[in-house]
């Protein structure tokens, strides 16, 4: 396993479509002629030159294509279900599976691409329908396949998306954008990162801009298969004020030793609401997955739940002029490590109860000025690992139980305690001040009610030498 944090300059990277832009003139001259007139349709399939091409209008009844802002798409219990877009992409309202639908597989071959801008994927079919963007097929592998949910489309219930990274004959990744309003629905997404050996290629993404929503969905978020600093991971990026909504995004660590974890980032205002956030470690000497807050994002309520060497990294969280933003989260749990740089980090506001094993550390020993550890909210924060940070830890309201021994638990600076409780069977150290540093006290233990709240208005410095 990996535990250096991993040098993550080197990892973002969102392709370009400059390239897809070039060459539409020509495939508009190679395709535009095959695909009939624009209209809602019924896909039939099975048409004995290309049975599962979106394109061909006699796949469709009427035989006309839809591709035009206000067709639909029907999907039911008749012709092929396997249907291929590798021509120009369809641009349009809407997907509708019927109830009678038959369990379809969609696939959006590399240079093509698929845009819904009214209800999205409407699925009443009650069985998942799949979408592909392979990273292989079709004339042009070279170039990345896209789709893209525009306004107020949703992804829909019921459906899953497979998007996958480069390869070593296929430099540009798959990736699907939420524009607008658009969200996520109930989809579920896998997105893998690059399987190529070359460098230069990257992870397939999901990128949420505008006020897009992860809605409920399920994102899992796969690492390189290959080491090296410029074979990227499968990500997921967060812009403008869209949110991860209720979603649930597991990214996970590498399994190959140098290797990149998968990674999400929260950039602009964006939030990650009340989602719930798994950063899984690697192995091998593969690096962990990566949770990264920039600029004025925030972490909303979010469940944030890292292992291993799978990490929250709040070290780029800074103002523009590049002076460190605090930032709250609903909770932390599991094992791994949280990096704070020089910045602040609150904890608790999703009130639940949750125990953290893990290290926090800040940049302090490569001369950064301090971080510090906020507990807010209800909750009970149970923290058991050799927390090495250097500033400030302030508990707020609930409480905040230390269980490391023989290290800190609560860095080496001082602790306050503005309200709550602060407690554990653990050890605080701290510099101490004129007032404690003769005698040092006896933290209360939460279930001792004669010492609850005993030191509820506290201004200083809290220190012992001995166990709690």
């Amino acid at each position: 396993m990996n535990t250096s944090k991993p040098n993550n300059t080197a990892r973002f990277y969102k392709f370009p479509a400059a390239f897809i832009a070039g060459i539409l003139p020509v495939l508009l001259l190679l395709f535009g002629t095959q695909s009939g007139l624009a209209g809602s349709a019924t896909w039939s399939g099975g048409h004995v030159d290309d049975p599962t091409d979106w394109i061909e209008a006699a796949n469709w009844r009427p035989m006309t294509v839809p591709s035009d802002v206000s067709d639909t798409a029907t999907f039911s219990s008749g012709g092929q279900t396997t249907v291929t877009v590798s021509g120009i992409g369809p641009s349009i309202s809407n997907i509708t599976f019927l109830p009678t639908a038959l369990p379809f597989t969609i696939t959006i071959f590399p240079a093509y691409g698929l845009t819904l801008n009214g209800a999205g994927i409407v699925n009443n079919s009650g069985i998942t329908q799949n979408f592909t963007l392979p990273r292989t097929g079709g004339p042009f592998p070279y170039s990345g396949n896209v789709i893209d949910f525009t306004n107020t489309a949703s992804a829909g219930t019921a459906t899953s998306f497979t998007l996958d990274g480069s390869t070593t004959d296929s430099p540009e990744p798959a990736r699907i954008l939420f524009e607008g309003s658009s969200t996520a629905g109930q989809g579920n997404f896998i997105i893998n990162g690059s399987s190529s050996t070359w460098q230069g290629r990257y992870g397939a993404y999901l990128e949420f801009s505008g006020s897009a929503t992860a809605g409920d969905g399920t994102l899992t978020v796969n690492p390189a298969l290959e080491s090296g600093d410029y074979l990227f991971p499968g990500q997921v990026h967060f812009l403008g004020t869209s949110t991860a909504g209720n979603a649930t995004v597991t990214f996970n660590g590498a399994t190959l030793s140098g290797a990149y974890g998968a990674y999400v980032t929260f950039y602009e205002s964006s939030t990650a609401g009340n989602s719930t956030l798994i950063s899984n470690g690697g192995t091998n000497g593969g690096f962990g997955g990566s949770l990264l807050f920039y600029a004025d994002s925030s972490g909303g309520t979010a469940q944030v739940k890292v292992f291993g060497n799978g990490n929250l990294d709040i070290s780029g969280h800074v103002d523009s002029n590049n002076q460190p933003v605090p930032i709250t989260i609903g909770s932390i749990e599991g094992s791994g490590q949280v990096f704070l740089k020089s910045d602040t980090l609150s904890v608790g506001s999703n009130n639940l109860n949750t125990a953290f094993s893990g290290v926090i550390q800040d940049g302090s020993v490569y001369g950064f000025p301090a971080g510090s550890f906020t507990k807010i909210g209800t909750g009970t924060l149970t923290l058991s690992g050799a927390n090495t940070y250097a500033g400030i830890t302030t508990v707020t309201a609930g409480t905040l139980l230390v269980t490391t021994k023989p290290s800190s638990g609560t860095g080496t600076s001082k602790v306050k305690v503005n309200a709550g409780t602060l407690g554990g069977t653990g050890v605080i150290r701290g510099r101490g001040d004129r007032r404690n540093r003769k005698r040092p006290r006896r933290i209360p233990r939460p279930w001792d009610n004669q010492h609850r709240h005993s030191y509820p208005q506290e201004d200083g410095d809290l220190q012992t030498r001995r166990d709690l």
